[in-house]
């Protein structure tokens, strides 16, 4: 999302941008944000969302753990390996053509998907996150999907904002400016893995199918002080939100 907001923001020299990433469920109307990206279902029917992209999530461990610990067939011997939590309390899959939730358990969790994913290479268990964290680490060979057949649908990722905003030039400016930039950024980091540079895993060759997904963020623009402010402009602030849940790691 920081790329996003950044380019934005050289765009439009009157707004003063201040970006804060943070994993927790922002108030926008409350906090005085205009705007914030989110994952998932929406359910403040006080806000209006955009869909921007989509992200996917997959289950992976080091071959080493693998190795040891065996190989799930089914989501249900999950319960018998160490599950790496992050800040998503469930896990995702689609069994018999429905959603199905798994509630993982094991002895390590972490607000961090960074750190879930170290945990993961050091051969601690597997883990359940989106693309950004684990698509190199897929394509190098040093994690492998798991139980890629049942992977969940992939979730849709929204551009929000309260309804008393939506009219606003400059949200509607960065609404729209969300989606093509996003896309342009997930295909030039999709290609910095090319399947070529890893035969030996043809589990990663339908990983290289998504592009990886951002972080969650949430960013605040404020425009300049009065002084600065073009006649007839009510705006007082506009904002951008990144990567929820949305987060989830």
């Amino acid at each position: 999302m920081a790329p996003i907001v950044r380019k934005f923001a050289a765009e439009n020299p009157d707004l003063r941008v201040t970006i804060e990433l943070t994993n927790r469920l922002v108030d926008l109307v409350a906090e005085g944000f205009d705007l914030a990206v989110r994952t998932g279902n929406l359910t403040d029917s006080r806000l209006i969302g955009a869909r921007i992209a989509s992200r996917r999530l997959y289950l992976c461990g080091s071959p080493a753990y693998l190795d040891v610990h065996g190989r799930p067939r089914t989501v249900d011997a999950l319960s018998s390996h160490q599950c790496l939590v992050g800040t998503a309390s469930t896990w995702h899959f689609r069994v018999n053509a429905s959603d199905f939730i798994f509630r993982p358990k094991g002895r390590w969790r972490c607000n961090s998907g960074a750190t879930v994913v170290d945990a993961a290479l050091a051969n601690m268990g597997l883990c359940q996150l989106p693309e950004f964290y684990v698509l190199p680490h897929i394509m190098d060979g040093r994690l492998e999907l798991v139980l890629d057949e049942f992977r969940a649908k992939d979730e849709p990722i929204w551009a929000v904002y309260p309804q008393r905003r939506h009219l606003l030039p400059k949200v509607r400016k960065l609404v729209d400016a969300c989606a093509p930039n996003w896309v342009r950024h997930s295909t030039r980091a999709r290609a910095s893995y090319p399947l070529k540079q890893h035969p030996k895993n043809p589990a990663a060759r339908s990983a290289n199918a998504r592009a990886p997904s951002i972080l969650t963020s949430i960013a605040r623009a404020i425009v300049p002080p009065p002084r600065l402010r073009p006649p007839n402009c009510g705006c007082r602030r506009a904002a951008c939100a990144g990567f929820s849940s949305a987060a989830r790691p």
